[in-house]
């Protein structure tokens, strides 16, 4: 969406592809409210079937300035009734979902660094970014210096992230060695039973 002749920047341009979209689902909404007001039917934000997948919407300007204008873009669409499926980094986007209920937050799973590509929903997760920097060996004095620019606020919720993630994953791999243990179990006792079962018609032939 650059453009030098159309004035258009990247973050210009997300825009107006955002205020193409909300455009396009109060059109939608307002479809759904006439076809359905024949009926009695209609309501507020009965938003039609629209679906909307967007991409770190916000980014590519000032963070503060883009989230801001991100989650409030974010809660227009929502209020055509429209569906929503946004990617973020922004720690403050995944956090609407603890205060409404419009929203519910999912994460992509990282192991050890690197990503699983599960999808794992309840779940907030870290950007990974130093982890991710680290993988693909840039300079160990850069990544150290970067670690030291993060403010001790945004360390320790990184680092708070990080920990739940794996002790999530260890918690995860805990139940399924015990669901497999359980299986065996199982297996081992209807074994023995059909062997029981087996003695016993043998006894009683004999």
């Amino acid at each position: 969406m650059q453009s030098v002749g159309g004035d258009l920047s990247t973050f210009s341009g997300h825009l107006l592809v955002c205020k193409a979209v909300l455009a396009q689902t109060d059109r939608a909404a307002s479809k759904a409210a006439a076809a359905a007001h024949g009926e009695g039917a209609a309501s507020a934000g009965s938003g039609g079937a629209s679906l909307v997948l967007m991409d770190e919407i916000g980014s590519g300007t000032d963070p503060a300035q883009g989230v801001a204008l991100a989650q409030a873009l974010l809660e227009a669409i929502l209020a055509t009734g429209a569906k929503t499926a946004l990617t973020t980094h922004y720690l403050q986007l995944k956090d609407l979902a603890a205060a409404d209920s419009r929203f519910e937050v999912a994460g992509m799973e990282f192991v050890d660094g690197k990503p699983t590509y599960r999808l794992k929903y309840g779940f907030v997760g870290e950007s990974h970014a130093l982890a991710v920097a680290e993988r693909l060996q840039l300079p160990p004095p850069v990544i150290h210096r970067a670690r030291d620019l993060l403010d001790d606020g945004a360390r320790r919720v990184s680092d708070l992230i990080l920990k739940l993630e794996e002790e999530t994953h260890a918690a995860e791999q805990e139940r399924a060695a015990l669901a497999a243990q359980q299986a065996e179990a199982t297996a081992a006792a209807k074994t023995a039973k059909k062997a029981e079962e087996a003695a016993a018609l043998r006894y009683k032939e004999i």
